[in-house]
């Protein structure tokens, strides 16, 4: 097998292997598109640079923390929705066996565990 020293490298339409009518040019030089090609990504990639995007990152960074924040709080919810039904089993079980008291406390902290 012997390699080519200068492949000659082109560009074939779509359009015309995708048999879609096509009147245009049906082959195009690698010589003649890849700089107009690199032209613009060259210039894309310059606006890129130019462009302040911290606003952006902190917008973005806001909604984060507000979406925290929500989830917290929703979290916080719960957690006081069930120590409050915890505490009426405790208040259950003490009238009925006056033995094994629930805590509270231990509940919460897996909650936060699990949260995290």
């Amino acid at each position: 097998m012997q390699l080519l020293k200068n492949p000659i490298c082109k560009y074939i339409c779509f359009g015309r292997r995708a048999t879609i009518p096509c009147t245009g040019q049906r082959t195009f030089s690698q010589k003649k598109v890849d700089p107009v090609v690199m032209e613009e990504i060259y210039s894309y990639l310059d606006t890129l640079q130019t462009l302040d995007l911290s606003s952006k990152i902190d917008e973005m960074q806001g909604k984060v923390k507000r979406d925290i924040e929500t989830t917290l709080q929703a979290i916080k919810t719960q957690i006081s929705k069930i120590e409050k039904e915890l505490e009426l089993l405790n208040k259950i079980q003490q009238k009925r066996s006056r033995k094994y008291i629930l805590s509270v406390r231990p509940l919460t902290t897996y909650v936060f565990l699990e949260a995290a």
